[in-house]
């Protein structure tokens, strides 16, 4: 029930609501939804992010004007995490990655289903509601001639549809029960990365407590060690990570992961589902969620990892040597909501530099030139491409797109067949920057052996040709197996 004190509480504590109260809420929400939501995105590295706020804000600039946004891409991340809009992580090499919060992520939802649409599957819902209802009734009904009874009954239902079928009589679904099963199936499918996140999210609390509690050693390590356990253990035997555990191992089946690229693939070529334009990220659905769950296997790991420390320093003889660390760590602990928002002090060299004598190079006498003062001649300049002078900028936000999106409907393809669906405009410097793209983030293939010719105009208009190592963009695949999904 909303009580007027709840809401009042929830309004000044509440980072999604934080959000939706913000001033520039357009601008943070429809970053975030392009970069997280949209494209079925989690952790992504600070490096990218602060790259894609930059050609988003360059955008953005272009409608609101120059004055808008005066802070740099790096100066909102940091805002966003302090505010708790944005998860920040470590990943292997201490890289940053950053992640949308539980909160800020249903704030962003609720904006987006605000709109919603003319359509609605109201037909598609009921009939899912009246099976759900249908299968609680009798699959907890402990009669065994009850649950005979309802299987004889659907074995009966599908003797009696494939007569008809063979008699010629095969019902097909309708555009309007087609378009109603999909945008079920959407919701479906991002209320599940919304539950990653949360999962997520419980268990980086728990590590957190873990480390609090170990840090401030303010019990004894009997009495720590053993609530630790028992938290860990309760969020395990908890609904939710019951849930977990069973839907973990249905997506890490093989043959589910390839049903489920078949059945999307045929999905989407369905002529209402197109007439529908669904989120190009649709289509990797299954290899977030996979990922999703990698990133919480390993946030458990960590968890263990932090449990089997302090069980060694419990034992451990040197405890001098421990309780002198730890009064540095808790002292550190103490500090952290009041760290200095300037440099508090400042270190010439963290190592000292050589070099050898040799590395020195020997002594060059000056050259002194001698500069003859002529009259300058003018000269006729009517041929001179003033356009060359200036170098185009090529928009990688552009380009990503139109890989993504010639890679929607197949698994590879060539830079060169790239260029034929979208030419490039902006001459060698674009070609340039698809290679790049597919070197960084496209799994970039070359095989040495077999070669294309790529075509592109310049500024003047001449069309230049070259003949390149064939080059592949990839469409990767998360394969089920492996470790850590760090990206």
């Amino acid at each position: 029930m909303l009580e007027y004190r709840y809401l009042e509480s929830l309004k000044t504590q509440h980072c999604g609501w934080a959000l939706l109260r913000s001033d520039n809420v357009s601008f943070v929400a429809s970053f975030l939804h392009e970069v997280f939501i949209a494209d079925n995105r989690r952790r992504i590295s600070r490096y990218a992010l602060i790259e894609k706020l930059e050609d988003y804000m360059r955008m953005i600039r272009d409608i609101a004007g120059e004055a808008q946004f005066p802070q740099t891409p790096a100066e909102y991340l940091n805002e966003w995490v302090n505010r708790q809009w944005l998860n920040k992580t470590y990943g292997k090499n201490d890289e940053i990655f950053h992640d949308l919060t539980s909160a800020s992520e249903r704030a962003i939802r609720w904006l987006a289903e605000l709109d919603r649409g003319s359509f609605i599957a109201t037909e598609s819902r009921l009939v899912t509601m009246y099976g759900l209802l249908r299968s609680l009734c009798h699959e907890t009904d402990p009669n065994p001639g009850v649950r005979i009874d309802e299987l004889e009954r659907q074995r009966d239902a599908i003797s009696r549809t494939i007569e008809e079928i063979r008699k010629g009589d095969m019902p097909v679904l309708s555009d309007i029960a087609v378009k109603g099963k999909f945008q079920q199936f959407l919701g479906m499918a991002r209320d599940l990365v919304s539950d990653f996140r949360e999962i997520e999210q419980n268990f980086r609390m728990l590590d957190s407590n873990i480390r609090e509690r170990i840090l401030l050693g303010q019990e004894g390590k009997g009495a720590v060690l053993g609530n630790l356990l028992e938290q860990r253990s309760s969020i395990l035997a908890s609904e939710q990570g019951r849930s977990f555990d069973a839907f973990w191992k249905t997506l890490t089946s093989p043959n589910r992961q390839e049903e489920f690229s078949e059945y999307i693939a045929r999905v989407l070529a369905l002529e209402p589902v197109r007439e529908m334009n669904p989120d190009r990220g649709i289509r990797g659905v299954y290899d977030v969620w996979l990922r999703a769950g990698r990133d919480i296997a390993a946030i458990m790991a960590e968890i263990s990892e932090q449990l089997r420390r302090f069980v060694e320093e419990v034992s451990s003889d040197n405890r001098t040597v421990m309780d002198l660390v730890r009064g540095i760590e808790q002292k550190f602990f103490a500090q952290r909501e009041n760290v200095p928002k300037s440099d508090f002090t400042d270190i010439e060299g963290i190592s000292p530099a050589g070099g050898f004598l040799m590395n020195r190079s020997l002594y060059v006498p000056k050259v002194r030139r001698n500069i003859a003062s002529k009259d300058l001649v003018e000269e006729d300049t009517s041929d001179v491409d003033i356009a060359a002078m200036f170098v185009p900028t090529v928009d990688k936000r552009k380009l990503r797109k139109n890989v993504e999106s010639v890679l929607e409907d197949r698994e590879s393809a060539t830079l060169g067949e790239l260029l034929r669906e979208y030419p490039a405009e902006n001459g060698l410097e674009e070609v340039v920057a698809y290679l790049m793209l597919a070197y960084e983030e496209f799994g970039y293939h070359d095989d040495g052996e077999e070669s294309e010719t790529v075509t592109w105009k310049r500024g003047s208009g001449a069309v230049r040709t070259a003949s390149i190592p064939k080059v592949a963009f990839e469409r990767k695949k998360t394969q089920p197996q492996g470790g850590r999904a760090d990206g």
